[in-house]
């Protein structure tokens, strides 16, 4: 075997090398890009409805002292329970009705939930309406503080991403979109 052969068989071994790593790059570039634009719509998803339930907070500026009839218990699901009632309140000279049904808290049977009730109907209400909208009203005015949290965590993943992404372009040769 001649020396020129010996070189040419390693410089087909060296380069069948370079283009297995390269494939390996444009698959780790594909992963990359993929858990990018996943994350992207995830937060995206939820930071739409974050930002729509904060509107919906601070659309609720006005509160006005209510009276609530007819506490109900009603199945929301399956074991899950949750109070309802029919309230009353009085809006530039006209009464407005509606039924509200309290999100938190649930209850796993019935008979506590009737106690909860008993509990809530010697309490005096304030209803939280939109002044520019009065039929936009809340017996409860919650803070979406899950839904924020919720998008912290997206945006801190998606940042890790690009900074997980950048680094890594530093460490290779190969440029990463």
């Amino acid at each position: 075997m001649s020396y020129g052969k010996k070189y040419t068989n390693w410089r087909i071994i060296r380069q069948l090398r370079t283009y297995q790593s390269l494939g390996e790059k444009l698959i780790s570039k594909n992963i990359f890009t993929l858990l990018f634009l996943i994350t992207s719509c995830v937060a995206l998803w939820i930071g739409g409805q974050f930002f729509y339930d904060l509107n919906h907070y601070f659309q609720l500026s006005k509160n006005i002292s209510a009276k609530l009839e007819e506490w109900s218990v009603k199945e929301n699901e399956k074991g899950i329970f949750s109070i309802s009632v029919n309230y009353q309140f009085e809006w530039k000279g006209q009464t407005i009705h509606g039924v509200y049904d309290f999100k938190k808290p649930t209850y796993q049977n019935p008979h506590l939930a009737n106690d909860h009730v008993e509990e809530w109907k010697e309490k005096s209400w304030t209803v939280w309406i939109n002044p520019s909208k009065p039929t936009v009203v809340s017996l409860q005015k919650i803070f979406p503080m899950k839904g924020g949290i919720k998008l912290a965590l997206c945006l801190a993943v998606l940042l890790y991403f690009t900074f997980l992404k950048g680094y890594v372009r530093r460490l290779n040769t190969v440029d990463l979109p």
